[in-house]
């Protein structure tokens, strides 16, 4: 018969849609489009390059596009962009080609995509070394940002944007997901509830839509002969090998191969799908225009795939929403209408969609009280669980129990159990399966239970009851295999309990109250002896790889242990641990059921006992430490919890800095260390809509605290920003930690608290809080002033950004006036800061032991560039200024004074080395011996400027290395504003257009009644207009600066512009530039625009002359001579001594006035090199005596 498209088109879309609608509840958005649905890019991608069609070519390009986007900016400072242009567009003229030869299978296609990329690489590396060779020629940075650095940097910062498109290409072109475009072969495992079954009906539909062919078929629909099965519903054909054929020529097209899904291969009948796969892979293997995706519950891969199968394809693996665990919860509470839990859910359960589901049902009924109840259950223990599966399964149950006849929540009574039967092999799904210790129970005893419980049902009743309750998810089928006593292996169907995490407490409680003998502490222990049924759960065999029998009722056993045994036993002993016999307290075997239950533990069931564990696998490795603190992180966020946030930082507060520095801050840097962490980071991107109790601050305080220590740029400044956020509904909370943490012992911490409570100060002292706020603030003052400036203070720093802003702190409580400090305060909060000791216990002579101990900490542009700031008229490079090394030498001995050890770090530093080099500022990754060396730096920056002895231009002046601004601006909400007619009339051509000088009348603009609501007049002050109409091929831009100008000036200012044919962007004056101001501080202290501040605290007025001009002078007689002097780098005298002389002539010249402006804004131009999290900069800011005269906050 003659391959029909049209038809089998039709057969595929229709088998397709019939296997959504049987995934149910797995695939919420099959029942309802509007449910939550997130996409995991990384699979789908996957599934694309399955295909090897159009989605796949798409992503080729989008590569190409993101680097064209990149390279317009970084052409300009190539010095080989013809050649790296020319390599680029063969990379892209090749796309066609190479995907043919991916389609046909041919590995070396991808190889070759490789190598062009290698070849682009190769030639911006150069481009690097050139502009990183011409930053060494430079001169000390001066912070100018007109300097030479700052363009050879941002010549560094351009070509690096192109080359990390290029790496990350280059990474995935060696990945498993992109060797399936020539090798179409993918397996995708997963726990339960990660949502395979989701993704695949997600990517099916989409298919579907774009009419890709496709084949989905849900491995536990099919059993027998399979793939006969599967063919039978495509359609009529002599055999599978005709389908195949046919599936083949449906491939061929530009939508890509047909990709033939399998999911769930472990939910089919293990046999009959083991060979099916076998002969699905000969199969694909013969028609290059198939692909195979096939999903197996880990860890099950093994078991339903033959060995020599499984080595075929390329793996991959689901973990559910993690990474976007957050969103996903934000859209599964939104989509239930529920508000978000202002506790962070941080164990990694939820970030499976069907846990996030289940919460979600379960708490839907719930309002008020409850509601909060609910979440805080769900939070705090194993009682949350069981109340999520119970309310599951009375609301599936219901109608079950109508169509039948039971009772009111008679579901969950035969899963649970029935306490009124003495034979718990028919009490229920639960204590059947505690009684004969398996997971599972078979037919047959499932048919007994429901008789026991329902005896008026006939068989054929009871096993449609069954089917309901298996159909609707209450129970899931599986299949076991067993040996006969011929030796041969068989399989059968049996039950188990739905949700396996939720369903093993319950299982664990039957266990518990039939087996565990509670009456007395040797009772207890005889329970777990080793011939009783409790021991077999903990049984350790060559089998089970040192794990336990049963790893998941272990897991529950262990975490309701303390709970069930109350008082009987002594605190120490209240561990499961060491009521277990000797054979299994193998410390080994209980570390995963214990680590894994710790979140889900009562906060009453952490013992003594369970502090003896925890503290065994501190001691016993890295690892085991990292997952220990992992876990603890996990409950610190709960209040009242044993555990809670406090308890980890005293913890950690007792290392030395060092030695928390190579554990806990390289956990923190290792983000597959610190799951729990960068869970909560990716949470706290979402605070600002997060409304959360005094309790639950005061964990989350301390526990983003404790992020602060890292050398991860961006996850220290979203740590900083989460604490603004927090102490913004919280100040009291954030204020007490900022005067607690004064203690800690690395400056790294207490300097970004103080940051963001400086931060929270700036952005409610004037906010509708400031009557309740300024009294916690003029404490705080109070407190700091006593704390870190007063006679005797415990915590006098020269760090002067720790000092900077507890200064700040001050003075805006000051300006407030909700403090009130003595009189002989003025003298210590100011220099020389009479009060601070020295950090630096070094004279200044350079010490060749301390020099060997922090190796080559201090590199070479931080010893040059940076430390070289701090000395005044030192030339660049020159290391031998008697100043110089008298710093630097303090630098270096401070920096062994703190712990740094180059022994100790070499091998973290050199991991990081290779793998943050080219990463920007904000996202970079410091070397230890880099944090060491900033800590140092700032303390010294700060004693030299209380000594005024930093170069003059610098003195009282905040560092160009300041950090984060916290006050973390937000741009303001779009406004439209009435914008004139731009271009004029349409019948004119462009040139006359241009030649014309259109001018729009921007009355409309210069004084508005509103904006966004806001009453005005609203004056413009400070404005920029760009528009286009590319149909009239016309392009516009205005800048509109306002300035005050003197009555009789008007007429001269308005006839020397006019004069002018291009007066460029300058003729008009700009106001100021803000290069290091924090956003928040205008009105609030006085080192906003210091150059105009007078001594009685007012501002002048920011005054300019417009069109004033110099002109040569010819009547002033002689001419000025100026000669210069030039020396060598080193600078040492060249040798030659007129050779080192230049002399030439000045004119003189005179000053032509111009007209008095008084110019009323300046400029913020914080720069976003600074910190990821500061993304809004750019703006005016009213100039200082506006804001004074005006009253403006």
């Amino acid at each position: 018969m003659p391959f029909d498209p049209t038809s089998l088109s039709a057969v595929l879309v229709s088998l397709c849609r019939d296997q959504i609608r049987q995934a149910g509840q797995r695939y919420t958005p099959g029942i309802d489009p509007n449910a939550p649905n997130l996409r995991i890019a990384a699979l789908s991608i996957a599934i694309d390059n399955v295909a090897c069609g159009d989605a796949a070519r798409v992503r080729f390009q989008s590569v190409l596009d993101e680097f064209a986007e990149a390279w317009n900016r970084a052409k300009h400072h190539s010095q080989r962009p013809a050649e790296i242009e020319q390599l680029v567009d063969a990379a892209g003229a090749s796309l066609p080609a190479m995907m043919d030869r991916l389609r046909s299978r041919d590995a070396t296609a991808g190889d070759e995509w490789a190598d062009r990329l290698s070849e682009i690489d190769a030639s911006l590396m150069q481009d690097v070394a050139h502009w990183q060779a011409e930053e060494t020629k430079l001169a000390p940075d001066d912070g100018s940002y007109s300097s030479a650095r700052n363009t050879v940097r941002a010549n560094l910062d351009a070509i690096g944007r192109c080359l990390r498109v290029v790496r990350d290409e280059a990474e995935y072109a060696g990945s498993p997901s992109f060797k399936l475009l020539s090798d179409p072969l993918l397996l995708i495992g997963g726990e339960w509830g990660t949502g395979k079954t989701h993704l695949l009906c997600d990517v099916t539909s989409e298919r579907l839509a774009r009419e890709a062919p496709t084949v989905l078929v849900l491995a536990k629909n099919f059993e027998g002969e399979v793939l006969a099965d599967i063919c039978a519903r495509l359609g009529e054909a002599t055999s599978v090998e005709d389908k195949f054929a046919e599936l083949e020529g449906a491939g061929q097209g530009a939508r890509g191969r047909t990709v033939f899904v399998v999911d769930g291969v472990n939910e089919g009948r293990r046999r009959e799908w083991r060979q099916a796969i076998s002969t699905l892979l000969s199969l694909v293997a013969d028609h290059p225009n198939i692909g195979l995706v096939v999903t197996c519950r880990t860890p099950f891969e093994a078991v339903a795939i033959e060995k020599s199968d499984l080595e075929k394809f390329h793996r991959l693996q689901h973990y559910g929403f993690d990474d976007q665990e957050f969103d996903a919860q934000a859209a599964f509470f939104q989509y239930y209408q529920l508000p978000l839990p202002e506790v962070p859910l941080l164990d990694r359960e939820f970030s499976r969609p069907l846990t996030l589901k289940l919460i979600c049902q379960s708490l839907q009924s719930l309002s008020g009280k409850k509601l909060a109840k609910g979440f805080a259950g769900i939070a705090s223990g194993q009682r949350g669980m069981t109340f999520v599966l119970e309310s599951f399964v009375n609301r599936v149950g219901q109608p079950i129990e109508h169509e039948f006849g039971l009772q009111d929540k008679g579901c969950w009574i035969l899963l649970k159990g029935d306490d009124q039967f003495a034979d718990k092999r028919i009490a229920g799904f639960a204590p059947c399966m505690a009684a004969n210790l398996r997971g599972y129970v078979l037919p047959s005893e499932a048919d007994r239970i429901v008789a026991a419980s329902l005896p008026s049902l006939r068989p054929a009743q009871r096993r449609q009851l069954l089917e309901a309750m298996r159909t609707n998810g209450l129970i899931e089928e599986d299949a076991i295999w067993y040996s006969t006593r011929s030796g041969q292996h068989k399989s059968r169907v049996v039950y188990r309990l739905p949700y396996q995490r939720f369903s093993d407490h319950l299982i664990a409680r039957h266990l518990l109250k039939a087996y565990l003998d509670p009456s007395s502490p040797a009772a207890i222990k005889g329970s777990f002896a080793a011939t009783s049924p409790l021991a077999k759960v903990f049984r350790l065999t060559d089998r089970n790889f040192g794990h336990y029998a049963e790893p998941g009722w272990a897991q529950a056993l262990i975490t309701e242990f303390p709970e069930r045994v109350g008082q009987r036993l002594p605190t120490r002993q209240r561990e499961l641990f060491f009521s277990l016999p000797r054979e299994a307290q193998d410390l080994n075997a209980y570390f995963e059921p214990f680590i894994d239950g710790l979140f889900w533990r009562s906060p009453t069931a952490f013992t003594e006992g369970t502090r003896k564990v925890i503290n065994q696998y501190l001691g016993a490795s890295s690892r085991a430490w990292e997952r220990v603190v992992d876990a603890l992180a996990a409950v610190a966020t709960k209040p009242n919890h044993p555990y809670h946030a406090k308890q980890l930082y005293k913890f950690l507060s007792r290392y030395p800095m060092a030695d928390r520095d190579l554990c806990w801050s390289e956990y923190l840097r290792r983000r597959y260390a610190s799951p729990t962490i960068h869970r909560l980071l990716t949470w706290a991107e979402k605070l600002d809509t997060v409304n959360m109790t005094r309790a639950v601050a005061a964990e989350l305080v301390v526990l983003f605290s404790l992020v602060l220590p890292t050398v991860v740029r961006s996850d220290r400044d979203l740590a900083t920003k989460a604490l603004v956020l927090i102490g913004e509904q919280h100040p009291d909370v954030l204020f007490s930690h900022a005067v607690a943490c004064l203690d800690f012992n690395d400056p790294y911490l207490p300097e970004r608290v103080l940051a963001a409570a400086y931060g929270t100060a700036l952005s409610l002292v004037d906010s509708k809080k400031a009557a309740s706020f300024r009294p916690l603030l003029g404490e705080l003052a109070q407190k700091l002033y006593l704390q870190m400036f007063a006679p005797r203070a415990r915590h006098a720093t020269h760090h002067t950004l720790m000092r900077d802003y507890a200064l700040g702190i001050i003075e805006v409580a000051q300006r407030a006036g909700c403090v009130k400090l003595p009189k002989t305060s003025v003298r210590s909060l100011s220099r020389p800061f009479p009060n601070t000791p020295s950090p630096f216990t070094s004279d200044g002579t350079p010490d060749d032991a301390v020099k060997d101990a922090i190796g080559h900490a201090i590199q070479m542009d931080f010893g040059n560039y940076t430390i070289g700031r701090l000395i005044p008229n030192r030339a660049n490079y020159d290391e031998t200024k008697p100043d110089y090394v008298r710093v630097r030498a303090k630098i270096e001995r401070r920096m062994f004074d703190l712990g740094y050890r180059d022994e100790q770090f070499k091998h973290v530093e050199s991991e990081i080395g290779r793998n943050s080099w080219n990463a920007r500022n904000e996202h970079k990754v410091d070397r230890y011996g880099k944090k060491y060396s900033w800590i140092a730096y700032f303390e010294m920056w700060g004693e030299r400027d209380a000594n005024r002895k930093l170069p003059d231009w610098r003195q009282g002046s905040r560092t160009a290395d300041c950090g984060a601004d916290p006050t973390f601006p937000k741009a303001p909400p779009d406004w439209t504003p009435p914008l004139p007619d731009l271009f004029g009339p349409p019948a004119a051509t462009t040139e006359d257009w241009v030649a014309g000088g259109f001018t729009p009348n921007w009355h409309s603009l210069l004084v508005v009644p509103e904006i966004n609501g806001h009453r005005g007049e609203w004056v413009l002050v400070e404005g920029f207009v760009q528009g286009a109409d590319s149909s009239h091929d016309r392009e516009l831009f205005a800048f509109l600066r306002g300035v005050f100008v003197a009555k009789k000036d008007v007429d001269t200012l308005r006839s020397k512009f006019l004069s002018i044919d291009y007066p460029g962007n300058q003729k008009i004056p700009e106001g100021a530039d803000e290069h290091y101001l924090f956003a928040g501080e205008p009105s609030h202290r006085h080192n906003f625009a210091r150059h105009l501040l007078k001594r009685n605290d007012q501002y002048r007025r920011q005054t300019a002359e417009a069109f004033d001009e110099y002109e040569r002078d010819y009547s002033a007689g002689e001419k000025r001579s100026l000669t210069i002097k030039i020396a060598s780098m080193s600078g040492a005298t060249t040798g030659d001594e007129e050779a080192s002389v230049i002399e030439f002539d000045v004119p003189t010249t005179r000053h032509v006035p111009g007209v008095r402006l008084e110019l009323p804004s300046i400029q913020f131009g914080w720069e976003s090199y600074h910190s990821a999290q500061n993304t809004f900069s750019g703006f005016d800011i009213p100039s200082p005596s506006l804001i004074q005269r005006l009253g403006l906050s």
